[in-house]
């Protein structure tokens, strides 16, 4: 019997399932395609690599689930960030040339929208609300609010600008996004957003006031619509401003979080948009809407903005 048996047997005839490792080496690079080929590869024996290509598969599989999802999350929310910012721009530049077009006849803002060149779509926002504006600085600025994605107005979203906003900066942050990218950053998102803003709507009004009377404002007082709140930043102190090379350039700048000069977060500009947050954390070099080398691009050699000086010159309040 047991020659017999040995007849029987025949090496080259044993069982065998290429279909497993092929399934297992696949899970590791092609994990959905792995996995299905180690489920169909367990319908043959012998079972050992279909099983590990299933385990395998699974948690390669459950990875790439996770990644291309916040993948479409993320992607999608930037796409909707840039359209908002598309349509709100839009509407922001045809408010903004019919407001200065009665400013220039009527040497003050208008005190609401009605009688404007404006559609119906000038008025409302991106999610469908009307804009709120209100005229300010007896007539010599304006303030536009949209309420934002909430729909309520003096929340975290809303989207502010005034005559003197780069209509670039007026980009509406959902709040969602505005979590997300808070965390990221350390928790600083919001009040480098803000200040970055306001550095940029008060360089536009000392380019603007300069323009208009060939000098610049020796305060930030002297600039007509700007006012005490728009000269104050996030923190609830006001800007630091100075005349720097007998009034051929400027320093404006932000104590930052802990409200004292030189405490390692200031936010720093000069005229030629040199820009520094965070102590260098954030920074660039005449790129920004703000600097008058706006659109040149920032070389690698980033230079940092110069220090606010130790005891700056207060600004004294509107007139």
């Amino acid at each position: 019997m047991s020659m017999h048996a040995g007849a029987d047997w025949d090496p080259d005839n044993k069982p065998s399932n290429p279909l497993a490792p092929v399934g297992l080496f696949l899970s590791f690079c092609l994990s959905p395609l792995g996995l299905l080929l180690s489920i169909i590869a367990l319908a043959f024996n012998p079972k050992g690599l279909a099983i590990a290509g299933v385990v395998v598969g699974l948690i390669g599989t459950a990875v790439w689930a996770v990644v291309i999802y916040g993948m479409v999350v993320i992607g999608g929310t930037f796409t909707q960030m840039l359209q908002i910012a598309q349509e709100t721009g839009e509407d922001l530049k045809a408010q903004r040339e019919a407001l200065v077009a009665t400013y220039e006849a009527d040497g003050a803002f208008p005190d609401s929208f009605e009688g404007l060149a404006l559609t119906e779509e000038d008025r409302t926002d991106y999610w469908g609300n009307e804009y709120r504006y209100e005229v300010v600085a007896g007539g010599e600025n304006y303030v536009i609010r949209s309420a934002g994605k909430d729909g309520s107005f003096d929340t975290d979203d809303d989207v502010i600008v005034n005559r003197y906003t780069p209509v670039e900066m007026a980009v509406p942050i959902t709040q969602d996004f505005f979590k997300f990218a808070e965390r990221a950053a350390g928790g600083e998102i919001e009040g480098f957003s803000r200040t970055m803003s306001d550095m940029a709507m008060l360089t536009s009004a000392i380019q603007e006031h300069e323009e208009r009377t060939g000098s610049k404002p020796a305060t930030l007082g002297e600039i007509p619509g700007l006012t005490p709140e728009m000269r104050t930043d996030f923190w609830g102190t006001e800007y630091g401003y100075e005349l720097r090379q007998e009034g051929q350039s400027f320093g404006l700048w932000s104590k930052g979080p802990n409200g004292e000069t030189g405490g390692g977060d200031d936010a720093t500009i000069d005229s030629d948009g040199n820009f520094s947050f965070m102590g260098g954390k954030f920074q660039s070099s005449g790129s920004g809407p703000w600097g008058k080398n706006s659109g040149s691009g920032a070389g690698s050699n980033v230079p940092s903005a110069p220090e606010a000086p130790e005891t700056p010159a207060e600004s004294p309040a509107s007139p």
